[in-house]
């Protein structure tokens, strides 16, 4: 670390940090019928490698929220891929822990519907709660 971090100034305030190596990939969990999802159900296309079962419409919550991976393009769109293909590219295992944190969903779902200021009493119960 250089030396100017050791000043006082930064006591109590640094991380040790581990530099990853970033995955190429983009992994959306989604819950509702809309944008690229959307277009593949019109045309009765897989998406993501996935058929999407049912009758839904637009913007219509999905019975199961769905993984649907992409390619981390550096320049133009992303590319949507199936889960396999991933897998054959990070490997079964890695790609299976990655699919595994889907269930964040559950718990970041509630969050996307609040407003703001509600937004930190949310964060608070959940490492707090709160007597009623």
């Amino acid at each position: 670390m250089p030396g100017y971090f050791l000043n006082s100034e930064f006591d109590g305030r640094e991380i040790l940090v581990k530099k990853l190596e970033m995955l190429p990939f983009e992994c959306v969990v989604r819950g509702y019928m809309f944008g690229s999802l959307w277009e593949a159900r019109k045309k009765n296309e897989a998406f993501c490698g996935q058929m999407i079962e049912g009758c839904y419409k637009l913007a219509q919550k999905l019975a199961e929220p769905l993984f649907t991976p992409s390619t981390k393009a550096h320049v133009g769109h992303d590319k949507y891929i199936s889960f396999q293909e991933m897998a054959g590219e990070v490997g079964e295992e890695l790609a299976q822990h990655i699919e595994s944190k889907m269930p964040a969903w559950s718990f970041m779902k509630p969050v996307a519907n609040m407003r703001t200021e509600d937004l930190s009493l949310f964060v608070a119960q959940q490492s707090h709660p709160i007597s009623k």
